[in-house]
């Protein structure tokens, strides 16, 4: 049985300890880039990834208006990170929740 060079990789990374942190690196990255597809590249440094751990996404936000803004569109970020995650890693750890810090 032949399988992917592509997916033979993954598979290997998972079995080591640099698979979360790649992983984790990038969710910090799909956030940042999911916050300028749905508010703006202006947003973006407004509300900065601080760390993904256990599934849970800690956000560093400038205000509160943006925090509830945020809060709003939650479900649709967590839907597009976890697509993208889903679609590239092999078994990855879904974005369960995203907890947001005024900061």
């Amino acid at each position: 049985m032949f399988r992917s060079l592509r997916n033979l990789l993954k598979e290997r990374l998972r079995e080591y300890s640099f698979a979360d942190e790649i992983l984790a690196t990038k969710v910090l990255d799909l956030w940042q880039k999911t916050i300028e597809e749905e508010l703006g590249p202006n947003f973006s440094k407004d509300a900065r990834a601080l760390y993904f751990k256990n599934g849970i996404l800690n956000i560093k936000v400038a205000n509160s208006t943006l925090l509830q803004e945020l809060k709003l569109r939650d479900k649709v970020i967590i839907e597009k990170i976890n697509s993208f995650l889903e679609r590239n890693f092999i078994n990855p750890q879904k974005l369960k929740k995203i907890i947001y810090k005024l900061g």
